[in-house]
């Protein structure tokens, strides 16, 4: 389940995701008017709303998750050491290459804790990303 939620976050962009969700919104539209003028298609139009809706909720859904994504998203500018804690003095927990993708988990001074793609966590120095 892990794998295709991923793969439905990924398959999208932020930007067509957004359009989505508005066409999504307008169907909805669309169908409580159907409901107001057209009474006798009162049950197709609700079927179609419970299916709408819940369409809305699963993009929404992914759409937060995206957009929390992204929002921390990195990227390595020069080759780095990332140390166990932010300090210049601190032991080196791993190695950080030019253009390697990071997630930002937090900052404190000049320092910013990263999270490789292997769940590795460690504290690298500001000059060295760039937030996407």
């Amino acid at each position: 389940i892990d794998r295709l939620i991923k793969g439905f976050i990924y398959f999208y962009s932020l930007g067509e995701m957004i359009v989505i969700l508005l066409m999504l919104a307008a169907a909805g539209v669309v169908g409580w008017i159907v409901i107001y003028y057209l009474p006798y298609l009162k049950s197709i139009a609700l079927m179609a709303l419970t299916g709408i809706a819940l369409m809305l909720s699963v993009y929404s859904a992914a759409l937060f998750c995206k957009w929390d994504q992204q929002k921390n998203a990195a990227v390595v500018l020069k080759d780095a050491p990332a140390k166990f804690e932010p300090r210049q003095e601190a032991t080196t927990h791993f190695e950080l290459f030019e253009g390697n993708s990071v997630k930002v988990v937090g900052e404190e001074g000049d320092w910013m804790k990263v999270k490789r793609f292997d769940g590795k966590l460690g504290w690298i120095e500001k000059p060295a990303v760039g937030k996407i």
